[in-house]
């Protein structure tokens, strides 16, 4: 018999609450994705049908503050359905989720945890802070923005095909570490309660800046609380899969 684990689920799940009001409020957003077949939270502005462009660097913020990097990620729980109570409470009740398999190819990667609180091996040798250590980076980015919009009249979105080739390694590197290392770090405090809305350690996030899109049977459940399990199946009758009361 495998051992048995609650630490981690098969699923994905993405709720639609922090930060959109009531529960009807909430359930009419779930109802939107469901209709929409996509989960998508653009910047303004930006056209979701081009790839990537959900960060926006910020290279004279610290990296701590997660100001560095603006996007509008899509943003999803590795946590078992019986412990999600802390995230419902913190991120709402009306949400979906999805197979790892299935988001995996779409760009969804779990976020890089970083205790703002602990001492760095910088710090035992140097007594630098994480941020100061970072100004590298920083000091990276400024200098290849500089050397790529050199003589350019549009700084706006770069693609490599408008890249100097003597500088299309830079930007293929810069937009790496932008997008794949640096973007994903998410910074927070150890010292706080598990149940903090500051202490993001609790939410094991899997994040994107892609559109994701899927079709009804792709979902694998769909939470919402009891009272609203009948509007659920009157406003999208194809849906046939497992329902959840949070």
């Amino acid at each position: 018999m495998p051992p048995v684990q609650r630490y981690v689920s098969n699923e994905l799940s993405h709720f639609c609450g922090r930060g959109k009001g009531p529960l009807d409020v909430q359930f009419e957003t779930l109802l939107q994705i469901l209709r929409s077949g996509r989960i998508r939270y653009p910047l303004p502005g930006v056209s979701e049908d081009i790839p990537g462009v959900g960060l926006v660097s910020n290279p004279n913020v610290r990296v701590t503050g997660h100001g560095m990097f603006e996007s509008h990620p899509i943003c999803f729980c590795d946590i078992p359905i019986e412990d999600l109570s802390i995230h419902t409470t913190k991120y709402g009740r009306c949400g979906l989720s999805f197979p790892k398999a299935f988001l995996l190819p779409q760009g969804v990667n779990p976020v890089f945890y970083v205790a703002k609180d602990a001492v760095t091996v910088r710090d035992q040798l140097r007594g630098d802070r994480f941020d100061e250590g970072f100004v590298y980076y920083q000091n990276l980015q400024k200098r290849l923005q500089d050397a790529i919009t050199e003589g350019r009249e549009d700084e706006g979105t770069i693609r490599p095909e408008t890249i100097d080739p003597d500088r299309l390694e830079e930007f293929k590197l810069r937009t790496f570490l932008s997008f794949e290392v640096f973007s994903p770090l998410k910074f927070f405090d150890a010292s706080r309660s598990d149940t903090d809305p500051e202490n993001f350690y609790m939410e094991r996030e899997w994040r994107t800046v892609q559109t994701v899109k899927f079709a009804l049977e792709d979902v694998s459940r769909i939470f919402l609380p009891a009272e609203y399990a009948r509007d659920l199946r009157s406003q999208v009758p194809d849906y046939y899969g497992q329902v959840t009361f949070v």
